[in-house]
């Protein structure tokens, strides 16, 4: 650099060259702020979640037919608890009075037996109904007062009976 006041020294034509150029990508002085980065990208995001889209991995007419089945099976299974209730009531038995731990027990061994018996022992509606014994019976047996022991035996053997692991063979 030249003072000036010193009229004698002559200028260099080093001096009137441009500025070398920094390094990285050259600003183009259209930065956006963070918040502007933000603004932005909750914009596209809402555009997209709005946006109709036909990449369904599943078409809506296979989701309508699927939700009318499951309305159908779901009204079945209410009819179907409605009959046992009636037969319970028929009965004049309710599960919580009166009903000893060693009833319930044969009640389900026979439940199961007589499924196995009526229909074929591999269809679904047999090995349905058999789980649904043993579910209730594992309710039921649960909140009774029984020794552990023959709890177990007995849940083994039903569990068998049923086509479920015992406890032994998981």
């Amino acid at each position: 650099m030249i003072d000036p006041a010193d009229k004698q020294t002559q200028a260099l034509p080093l001096d009137e060259q441009p500025a070398k150029r920094k390094r990285g990508r050259p600003a183009t002085g259209k930065a956006m702020t963070p918040a502007e980065k933000q603004r932005a990208y909750r914009e596209r995001q809402k555009a997209q979640r709005y946006e109709k889209s036909d990449k369904h991995p599943v078409p809506y007419e296979e989701v309508v037919a699927i939700a009318q089945e499951l309305a159908e099976r779901c009204k079945a299974a209410e009819k179907r608890v409605e009959q046992l209730e009636k037969l319970l009531t028929q009965r004049n038995e309710k599960a919580s009075k009166g009903l000893s731990y060693r009833k319930l027990t044969e009640a389900a061994f026979d439940q199961v037996r007589t499924v196995q018996k009526v229909t074929d022992t591999n269809s679904e509606t047999a090995k349905a109904w058999s789980f649904g014994v043993y579910l209730m019976w594992q309710y039921l047996a649960i909140t009774m007062n029984v020794q552990e022991a023959a709890l177990q035996a007995d849940e083994d053997k039903l569990r068998a009976m049923v086509g479920l692991k015992t406890r032994d063979q998981e």
